[in-house]
């Protein structure tokens, strides 16, 4: 019986993350209003749409007979994540106004560090 590494729960991890950057938006209105709301739910919106995109690209095949098309799509899967990161905080700079940069890459930077311990969610 061949026993195969299971795929990590790609979606769940993505409604954990879209959770915590709700409550962080929720805090950020509570602390200083709109301004910071909205910026901290981009920062992690920017988190969130290319790590999903990743880990759908990165998951799409399994098993040793293509272990080739596992390894270009991680590649794949990791080097768009960046490009998406990168066009989404110009896309932010360029026509949200205002914007808190506090709020924005708080956000950013909490949900990358959520993302450590994603794998402990089942």
């Amino acid at each position: 019986m061949a026993i195969g590494i299971k795929r990590p729960p790609i979606f769940k991890i993505f409604c954990t993350q879209l959770a915590v950057s709700a409550l962080i938006s929720a805090f950020y209105y509570w602390l200083s209003g709109g301004v910071a709301a909205y910026s901290a739910l981009l920062g992690g919106l920017v988190f969130i749409i290319p790590q999903l995109y990743f880990g759908i690209k990165a998951f799409m095949f399994s098993g040793a007979r293509v272990i080739d098309k596992i390894v270009v799509n991680f590649y794949k899967g990791e080097s768009s994540k960046i490009i998406i990161i990168v066009i989404g905080f110009a896309l932010i700079f360029t026509f949200i106004r205002p914007i808190d940069f506090f709020a924005l890459y708080s956000s950013f930077i909490t949900l990358l560090i959520v993302n450590c311990f994603s794998v402990f969610i089942k």
